[in-house]
This record gives structure tokens, C-alpha cells and sequence, in this order.
């Protein structure tokens, strides 16, 4: 047998596999293979140049020159044929055959677009023969270069024909159908995608010109968005690693199929339904990768959030986009973290339940068995769902801006209230910490319910609720509950200090109504005292509330200034003595801190704005307190000290 042949007999399915090529060298590419291609492509441009010179002398009528090109075309077919399989030269015989190939399908081409020489319909038939007998010869000879011709000669047939609007729509169905399964059986990819883009060229553009009735357009959608996830999980299946170009193709499938129907919500649906059940299906087959079934199924889902907006508008959309987050919370429950994302979790703070167990064993049966993907798309999918479902409500139900200006009105709330369950019910399906987005709907529910100082009272109350469960451990597991209890006794601060209580409360009192600031303030400390983290900042609000009636009491000018001043002096020194004798030198650190600043106030302001006899007042007694802490200093001192 001669170097570089090959039996005879290996011509059939499997030969690729079992025989190895033999390496050639540069002289062996050009003597062997450029030599033949570059020799067919210059037989087929001097095919050309011949018909064009006859056609421009008159040599030829339109029958004859169309009857020439395809007996040549023909012949060189046969003979590429014989040589492959008869006499084994391989590359003239490939080149041959694609120039025949080549030559067929453009005499089809003149015969059927432009010259009328017979029906489009029989060319069409003629040109799929050509495409198959292509196919089969380069499955046969394993030969992807004819292959290439055949499937793309064939599917090109409508198109060139000019025949898409007279049944060529379904002649491309049927030929992609055929094709598909060809590329699936030889895994030629890289085919896989110019057959891809070839169709969905045509298809596409026979939707967008010839506008077809929707019964006959969501027809062709369906039918060729079927074949092209049939072409993506063949090309992925009996694979030991997720395929690429099929993850691509599916995604790129989803697009297409939700870009022309976007405007259509029943249309919209179905294809969601489609993916979602695809996807479902495709876990529980082994053959199938988990991505590229769970990169269906999420299509599906973001197919069916466009479908719930383009059918429904207000708070409905907002309950449904919720109900896709709480299904998603439902398989995060379902499924245990990674071990490769627990250590990245934890960075943030996040509580892990070390004894874990399916929250709702229903939903892992129906993705089959665990994968560690599946932690991934709930992830995905509960994020991108409360996203969407928050943005609905702040854009559109209860923008931020109202919390300072007009009510939202009864479906606002109720958006917003719909938020913080959905919020809760995820959390005990899932991740605890959701928890905190629950919260913050609770506070903006609140701030959005009321105005004034119902909102202070609101939220000082739920700050002491949740310290008060934070205290006997019902809430959330770890410092969070703790930190949610202070930040709403901190909101509640900030509210009455910006709203009720006025800013120059230190300098003019409460104002001529000081019920109200006085029981703002009081709830704020109350609230303080009750959260674990804020019982050291109640004194302080404690020490503000006093300050404010001391001035609202004694005046704003000058004997309030005097008794402000008397105050401070005595919590001063009451908190030396404090921390003298408990020894807690934070203590004394602070009352020092507070005597300085009553020092400040009344060698500057109260010097400078008092009358004689406040500004006498204010330093006998300033003076008398210190030297009493003084005393208490010497009597008592810190151990530290001693």
C-alpha cells in the first residue's frame, strides 16, 4: 500500500476513530492537498469564465448553457466520486467532488431564480437531493469540507432561489431538521454554527418582511427555536464536561425567542413554559449537562418575568416577580452551599446553618439528584428576583421621595408590605440574613404609613421588639438581630431629631409644644435601653431630653442657659463619683469629657451671654460641683492610680 493511502474498506462510520493519521510535512500539504483545492477552484472559475464568454457571444441559449454547466458539474461529481473510492486519491477526489458539489447547486440556482427554466418547487427538491447525496459522501469520507458544502448549499436553497415565501420556510424546516441531525451524530461544531446563523438569517428576516398572520409566525418560532435546542443539547449530550458552543446556542435560542415576542404575553409565557419544562426534563437525564439545563430552565424564568410585564402593571407584577424570588428560596433551602463558596460567604458575615437539612425536601426531588450548579442558579435566581421586585416598587408604588413628601396610598403600602413578606418567607426558606431586607421593608412601610411623631414612636417600638427578641434569641442567629434592633432605634432617633424635636432644642428648648419632642425623645431612650448595643448611648439621650425641658422650663435666654449648665455640671460629677467608686474608667473618662464641655459653655457662652445675675449662678455652682468631684477624686481614687 502507498504512503498516505488508506484501506479501502475504511470508509465507514468509525474509521476516524480507530485509524491515526499520518503526520505530513509542508511539501506533502502543497503536493497533496493545496495543489488539488487550488486546481478545483480554478476549474470551477474557468467553468464560469466559459459560460459567461458564451453567453455574451450567443453561443449557448439559456437552456443549453444551464443543461452544460450541469452535465460538467455532474461529471466532476462522478468522477471525484471514483477517485475517493476506487482509486484513493484523496484530495483531487475531494476537490472534484466539491467542485461538482459547488456546480450543482449553482446550476439549480440559474435554472430555477433566473431563468424560470423549471418550477421552484422542483428546484428546491433538487437542491435538498444535492445537499443530501453531499452529506452522506462527507459523513462517509469523514470529510467536513463536503459536508460544509452539502448542508449550507442546501439551506442556502430558499434563499438564493428567491423561493421563502412559496413553501421555502418549511423547506428550510425540514433541511435544518436534517441537518441538525447530522451535526449532532459527527459533533462538527464549527458547522454547527454557520448552520445556526445560516437559518436564523432566513428565518428571521422572512418573520420581519413577508409579516406572516401570529398563527403561522409563532408556528415557525416554535418550530425552529425546537430544532435549535435540539441542535444545542445533541452537541452537549454524552459529553464529560458542559459543551460551550451548546450553552452558547441555547442562550442565544432564549433571546431570540423572547426579542419576537416580547410585546405578545401570551406568547411569552408559553416559550417560559417551554424552557422551564425543557430545562426540568433535562435534570433528569444523565446524558444531559446540569448547566445547560439549569441555563434553560433560568431563560424560562426570565422569559416569564417579561411575560408578567407585558401583561400586568402595579402591584401584581410586583407579587409575582416576589413569588419567583420565594421558589428560588425554596431550592436554596433545598440544596447545601459548596464547599469552595463557604469560606467566601463567611467573609461577609453571613450565619451558615452548621446543621443543615433541606427546608423543603419537595423541591430537591424535583431537580433529581444534588448538584453543586443548583446552589448556583437559586443564588442567581433569589438575588435577580428581589432585585427586580424592589426596583418595581421604588420606581413605580413607593418611590424614596415620598417618605418626605405626599402619601403613597393604600397600594404602595401594600406593595411595600408585600416586599417585606416576601422577604420574611424567603429567610425561613433559606438564608436568615434575608431577614434584614424584611426589616427595611418594615421601616419603610412605616415611614410611608405615618407622619410626624407616630413615626418616631413606630419605629422606637420595633427597635425594643426586635432588641427584646434579639435578648432571648428568636431572631436571627448572630450579631445581625442585634444591629437591626439599634438601626431602627437609630432611624427612630434621627426621624424625631430632624422632624420633632427642633434642631436648636439645646438652645432655645422644645418649642412652645413640648409634649410631643418630649415623648419622642423618651421612646428613643426607652428604645436605647432596651437594645443590647444601644444601652450606652441611652444615658446621652437621657442627658438631651433633660437638657431640652431644663431650657424649655427655665427659659431660653438666660436662667434656662444657667440650669442647662447646673445639669451637665451635676451628671458631670455624678459620673465621676460613678466611676470612682464601680472603677470603670470609661465611665470617668466620659464624665471628664462632659465637664470640659460645661467648662467650655460657661467661661464662653454663658459669660458672654447671660445677665449678672444668671452668669453668677451658673459659676458659684459650676464651681461648688467641681471642687465636689474634686474632693470625691482625692477620697476615692482609681485603683489604677493607688
Amino acid at each position: 500500500m502507498r504512503p498516505g493511502s488508506r484501506d479501502p474498506g475504511h470508509h465507514g462510520e468509525g474509521a476516524h476513530s480507530t485509524t491515526a493519521k499520518p503526520k505530513r510535512d509542508l511539501e506533502d500539504v502543497l503536493g497533496g492537498s493545496v495543489l488539488a483545492w487550488v486546481g478545483g477552484v480554478a476549474v470551477l472559475a474557468g467553468l464560469a469564465f466559459l459560460l459567461t464568454i458564451a453567453i455574451s457571444r450567443g453561443w449557448l441559449g439559456e437552456g443549453a448553457r444551464t443543461l452544460l454547466a450541469g452535465a460538467l458539474s455532474t461529471a466532476l461529481l462522478a468522477v471525484g466520486v471514483r477517485l475517493r473510492e476506487r482509486d484513493d486519491r484523496t484530495e483531487a477526489a475531494l476537490a472534484a467532488t466539491a467542485v461538482g458539489i459547488a456546480g450543482l447547486f449553482g446550476t439549480l440556482m440559474m435554472a430555477g431564480a433566473v431563468y424560470s427554466l423549471i418550477p421552484l418547487a422542483l428546484a428546491q427538491a433538487a437542491a435538498f437531493a444535492v445537499g443530501a447525496v453531499a452529506t452522506t459522501l462527507a459523513i462517509r469520507w469523514d470529510a467536513q469540507p463536503i459536508g460544509w458544502l452539502g448542508l449550507l448549499g442546501a439551506l442556502l436553497a430558499p434563499a438564493v432561489l428567491g423561493a421563502l415565501d412559496d413553501g421555502g420556510i418549511a423547506f428550510l424546516a425540514i433541511a435544518y431538521a436534517a441537518s441538525v441531525r447530522v451535526l449532532v451524530w459527527r459533533r462538527w461544531t464549527a458547522l454547527a454554527w454557520a448552520v445556526f446563523a445560516t437559518v436564523t438569517v432566513e428565518w428571521v428576516a422572512w418573520l420581519a418582511l413577508d409579516t406572516p398572520g401570529d398563527g403561522v409566525a409563532h408556528f415557525v418560532l416554535a418550530t425552529f427555536g425546537a430544532l435549535t435546542a435540539a441542535l444545542a443539547y445533541g452537541l452537549d449530550s454524552q459529553r464529560a464536561k458542559p459543551n460551550p458552543s451548546a450553552l452558547a446556542l441555547i442562550t442565544l435560542n432564549s433571546v431570540l425567542m423572547l426579542g419576537f415576542a416580547v410585546d405578545d404575553a401570551a406568547t411569552l409565557a408559553a416559550v417560559a413554559a417551554a424552557h422551564v419544562l425543557v430545562g426540568l426534563a433535562a435534570t433528569q437525564i444523565p446524558r444531559i449537562s446540569r448547566p445547560i439545563a439549569l441555563i434553560t430552565i433560568a431563560a424560562g424564568v426570565v422569559i416569564a418575568d417579561f411575560a408578567v410585564a407585558a401583561q400586568f402593571d402595579g402591584l401584581v407584577v410586583t407579587v409575582l416577580w416576589g413569588a419567583g424570588a420565594v421558589v428560588f428560596a425554596a431550592l436554596l433551602g433545598a440544596r447545601r452551599m459548596p464547599d469552595a463558596v463557604e469560606p467566601f460567604v463567611k467573609d461577609f458575615g453571613i450565619a451558615i446553618d452548621e446543621d443543615w437539612r433541606p427546608r423543603v425536601p419537595g423541591v430537591a426531588r424535583l431537580l433529581g439528584r444534588p448538584h453543586e450548579e443548583d446552589w448556583t442558579l437559586a443564588v442567581v435566581g433569589l438575588v435577580g428576583q428581589l432585585l427586580i421586585a424592589v426596583g418595581h416598587v421604588l420606581a413605580v408604588e413607593a418611590p424614596l421621595e415620598r417618605l418626605a413628601g405626599p402619601s403613597v396610598g393604600a397600594t404602595g403600602l401594600v406593595a411595600v408590605a408585600a416586599i417585606g413578606l416576601v422577604a420574611f418567607v424567603c429567610a425561613r426558606l433559606s438564608w436568615r440574613a434575608l431577614d434584614l431586607l424584611a426589616l427595611t421593608a418594615v421601616a419603610g412601610f412605616t415611614g410611608l404609613a405615618a407622619e410626624g411623631l407616630p413615626v418616631t414612636l413606630a419605629l422606637a417600638a420595633e427597635g425594643a421588639l426586635l432588641g427584646l427578641a434579639a435578648a432571648r434569641g428568636a431572631a436571627v442567629r448572630g450579631p445581625a438581630d442585634q444591629w437591626a434592633s439599634l438601626a431602627f432605634v437609630a432611624l427612630a432617633a434621627v426621624h424625631a431629631l430632624a422632624v420633632v424635636v427642633p434642631p436648636d432644642a439645646l438652645v432655645n428648648g422644645l418649642g412652645p409644644d413640648p409634649l410631643e419632642p418630649t415623648l419622642a425623645l423618651a421612646a428613643v431612650t426607652a428604645a436605647l435601653g432596651v437594645t443590647l448595643l444601644g444601652r450606652k448611648a441611652a444615658p446621652f439621650a437621657l442627658l438631651y431630653l433633660a437638657s431640652g425641658l431644663v431650657v424649655t422650663v427655665g427659659g431660653p435666654e438666660h436662667g434656662g442657659q444657667a440650669l442647662l449648665s447646673v445639669l451637665w455640671a451635676l451628671c458631670g460629677v455624678g459620673a465621676v463619683v460613678y466611676g470612682l467608686v464601680k472603677d470603670v474608667r470609661p465611665v470617668r473618662l466620659v464624665a471628664l469629657a462632659l465637664l470640659a464641655v460645661t467648662a467650655v459653655k460657661v467661661f464662653g457662652y454663658d459669660m458672654a451671654s447671660l445677665d449678672n445675675l444668671a452668669r453668677v449662678a451658673s459659676f458659684i455652682v459650676f464651681g461648688i460641683l467641681l471642687l465636689l468631684g474634686a474632693f470625691a477624686w482625692q477620697r476615692v481614687r482609681p485603683r489604677a492610680l493607688t
